[in-house]
């Protein structure tokens, strides 16, 4: 289990402690999966010596994590919530198991802290906005402010994966206003940079410093790119990163349609290094740079500066939904931009007795890289252009139990030629609250 958090849950507990009467609320959801991924391998030109390559295999290559077909309990969550008087409010996640959030898939905990958040105040987000000026301050673990909440599929888009996929550490501030403007702004750890498949499971990228002869690990490498990996304590050891963003929400007189517009940017400097947990390689400039293996063998950065800067659209009608995100980054002179967008629709059957919704969505999202790397490289995805074509369909039986059916177009040029790695996921979620 990730430890690095336990001092962050004694000091919510011991926070709560005075609310005895405050409102407790406790929920556990578990997804179960069938997923079916195209069985394909690219070869790549990097001498991994002989003892790492499974037997009758001359080269290394980059290949779909875990082909074919096959049925696993993805995830295991525990959402512990209290809501106190005089505005406190403290968040909990604890996944149990979380199969896709895995980095490397194979070697990351079992049990971790996904969320846990110490709040004052009350945050708005998409619903009503506030009759007077109002603020917030929290601490803990949480995703960032831009990141897409209501989500209508088990996958996740090239730009929520690429950059706000999962949760940060820190604090952050913000202030609404009764005319709808709002400004937030974070002073956080800062994921490291690290490299992930764009399918439901992560690569295992270094699981096995020493690979036993005719190494054949049950997980592969899959064809990974860049992208913000998790944070795992709350220590700031390394430069932090700053986030501040600016927005603007309407909502009608009934409600039922609401718009919320925002714009964000975070700045702070890449570690040489940063230890991820499971993994020999290293974080941030690291895992561009791999000339302790062969001397000279990088992707070559400028500085060591990450910048990141991005606009949301968010937009609500009475039974359906749109999410559009632009994202541009700098990774120490290196570019790269992305945007992608979700709709979304409710078709809602209040008599029938068996089926509460079904949604239908439909996600579009790209990523482009505008730099190299050298001709030998374990990981040469990692400058590949991407697109990604999801798309869902959700069957709400109740409260309690979906059903979320979807099929994923992942596509990317290799060699001046179009390739895909494609992947059907079906995922019946269970709830209980």
């Amino acid at each position: 289990m990730k430890t690095n958090l336990v001092p962050a849950c004694i000091l919510g507990l011991a926070v709560a402690s005075p609310f005895v009467h405050a409102n407790f609320d406790f929920k556990m959801e578990s997804k179960l999966n069938y997923r079916n991924s195209d069985d394909n391998h690219w070869p790549v030109n990097f001498p991994f010596p002989p003892e790492a390559l499974p037997v009758g295999q001359s080269t290394a290559w980059l290949e779909t994590v875990d082909a074919g077909s096959s049925i696993e309990l993805s995830n295991v969550a525990l959402h512990f919530n209290w809501v106190g008087d005089n505005d406190i409010f403290i968040l909990s996640k604890i996944d149990v198991f979380d199969l896709y959030e895995k980095n490397p898939t194979s070697s990351d905990y079992d049990v971790s802290i996904d969320r846990l958040i110490l709040r004052y105040g009350k945050k708005y987000t998409q619903g009503a906005l506030p009759d007077e000026a109002d603020f917030y301050i929290q601490l803990g673990k949480f995703g960032k402010f831009e990141r897409q909440e209501d989500r209508h599929m088990e996958s996740y888009g090239l730009v929520s994966t690429a950059f706000n996929r999962v949760e940060d550490s820190g604090f952050e501030v913000g202030m609404d206003f009764a005319s709808g403007f709002y400004g937030k702004l974070t002073y956080t750890v800062g994921n490291p940079l690290f490299m992930r498949d764009v399918n439901a499971l992560a690569g295992d990228n270094g699981a096995n410093p020493n690979p036993p002869i005719n190494f054949d690990p049950e997980y592969k490498a899959g064809v990974p790119i860049l992208y913000d990996a998790e944070v795992e304590d709350l220590r700031f050891g390394r430069a932090p990163e700053l986030g501040a963003a600016l927005g603007f929400r309407w909502v009608s007189e009934s409600g039922g349609n609401r718009i919320n517009l925002m714009a964000f940017h975070y700045q702070r400097e890449l570690a040489d290094t940063v230890d991820i947990h499971g993994t020999f390689y290293g974080g941030d400039l690291d895992i561009l740079d791999l000339s302790e293996v062969i001397p000279g063998l990088a992707i070559e950065t400028e500085d060591n500066d990450k910048l990141e800067s991005g606009v949301n659209l968010w937009w609500y009608g009475e039974n359906s939904s749109l999410f559009a995100q632009y994202v541009v980054q700098d990774l120490g002179g290196l570019e790269r931009d992305g945007w992608e967008i979700e709709v979304a629709h409710a078709f809602t059957f209040s008599d029938n007795r068996y089926i509460q919704k079904i949604i239908p969505a439909l996600r579009y999202s790209e990523l482009t890289n505008d730099f190299g790397g050298p001709a030998v490289f374990p990981s040469p995805s990692l400058w590949w252009d991407w697109t990604k074509t999801d798309i869902g369909l959700t069957f709400q039986f109740s409260r309690s139990w979906s059903l979320t059916a979807e099929y994923a177009i992942a596509e990317f040029i290799r060699a001046g030629q179009p390739e895909e790695n494609n992947e059907a996921l079906l995922t019946l979620t269970w709830r209980v609250d």
